[in-house]
């Protein structure tokens, strides 16, 4: 009875944590306090993930609110992946379910990442690549867009990235961390360290990837405003890819969709925006892959 009562106070508690992390990121200054407690919390009650009800839905945003600091900051996950394996959103078919999983893989995709050079071995690499495979080939029809218009980037109507509407805002959640995954994946495919010629072609077509995946989780978050989720996981990708993207159209379709966050969510994106802008305005002729793996 007692360790039922301090499981319900501990769900209670990470539900909270959630829910400050959310305003700590909407802060000018981020010290990820908050998300440092849930990480802990999470990995000190391996259940809390995987049992259902508020603790499982908290410890799902939990887990995106930890790899977007990953991903931005080019660092290792807080939390133990393995927490999750026991979840029922990887044998349930529900909307949210299919996105649990897409978010998953994305974290995995990160771990991968930013984990020591050394590991980042080939069949880890190749495996996950199989998985984002198959979890994209195993949707049901009803998660497919209802309607896809390619980018209007010549014309001056129209969006730059492609639009894309889907019926469930579960379903936008999901290909956007589907695509992230394979964002994350192009950018840190081991094989463009090999010494070869064909190397060349591999890290060009590699960029080109990078770039499409981009465009379609931008055009998620464009196309369905009212995903609100959507526009922070779009926000961050700029953050940490906003270099990839060359078109003038496309760059200043970017600036204005985070002036559309701020003006819908409060979410202060001035520092971003400048940010972008700063980047932009250098040389962007040489490769944003050498911007990724510079020094720092």
């Amino acid at each position: 009875m007692l360790d039922s009562s301090l499981e319900a106070q501990n769900e209670e508690v990470l539900a909270a944590i959630v829910i400050l992390r959310q305003y700590e990121e909407m802060n000018d200054t981020d010290f990820g306090v908050h998300l440092s407690g849930s990480s802990k919390l999470l990995n000190s009650m391996f259940s809390l993930a995987s049992k259902g009800g508020l603790g499982e839905a908290a410890s799902w945003i939990v887990l995106r609110q930890d790899y977007w600091v990953a991903l931005v900051q080019s660092q290792p996950l807080s939390i133990n992946l393995d927490s999750y394996r026991g979840s029922s959103s990887f044998v349930r078919s529900e909307p949210e379910c299919l996105a649990n999983r897409a978010v998953f893989l994305c974290a995995e995709a990160c771990a991968y990442a930013f984990q020591p050079t050394a590991m980042r071995d080939l069949d880890r690499w190749n495996t996950l690549n199989r998985e984002l495979g198959s979890w994209l080939v195993s949707n049901p029809w009803h998660a497919d867009p209802l309607w896809v218009e390619a980018p209007h980037r010549i014309s001056a109507n129209g969006s730059a990235f492609p639009t894309v509407w889907m019926t469930h805002p579960a379903h936008v959640v999901g290909y956007q961390h589907y695509s992230l995954a394979r964002m994350v994946l192009h950018i840190f495919n081991p094989y463009l360290s090999k010494p070869s010629l064909d190397t060349f072609k591999r890290r060009k077509d590699s960029e080109e990837a990078v770039l499409d995946n981009f465009r379609l989780l931008l055009g998620l978050a464009i196309s369905n405003p009212t995903v609100v989720n959507s526009a922070f996981t779009a926000a961050h990708a700029l953050r940490a890819c906003g270099l990839y993207l060359t078109d003038p159209k496309e760059r200043k379709e970017s600036l204005e969709f985070l002036d559309k966050i701020h003006e819908r969510t409060g979410w202060r994106t001035k520092d971003l925006q400048e940010q972008l802008e700063s980047q932009w305005s250098k040389d962007t002729k040489s490769s944003a892959f050498s911007f990724l793996f510079a020094d720092r």
